[in-house]
């Protein structure tokens, strides 16, 4: 599924990458990678961190996956691989 989001332009590689605990999303260093959570749990976590955005809702309503997407704040405001995936991510889901 990320390979197929990912396409051809945008140039960013990903691995499955297993936290010990989940409580480590309280502090893990997310460096330039993108993390994709899928349950209230791991996104509750991260909300309470100001170093990383949350990305779950398109246009001001809730993703209906429950999946979430999570990237350093300044990836946010950066034009890298990391906005253009999830600026593409939501784009797509906008158009299904």
């Amino acid at each position: 599924m990320v390979q197929q989001l990912l396409g051809d332009d945008i140039k960013l590689g990903f691995r499955m990458n297993a936290l010990n605990s989940i409580s480590n999303l309280s502090f893990v260093d997310l460096g330039t990678s993108l993390y994709i959570c899928g349950d209230k749990a791991s996104q509750a976590l991260l909300a309470q961190r100001d170093d990383v955005v949350l990305f779950d809702r398109i246009d001001g309503a809730a993703l209906t996956l429950p999946i979430a997407l999570v990237c350093r704040t300044e990836d946010k405001h950066e034009d890298g691989p990391v906005r253009r995936f999830i600026d593409a991510f939501l784009e797509r889901l906008r158009s299904a």
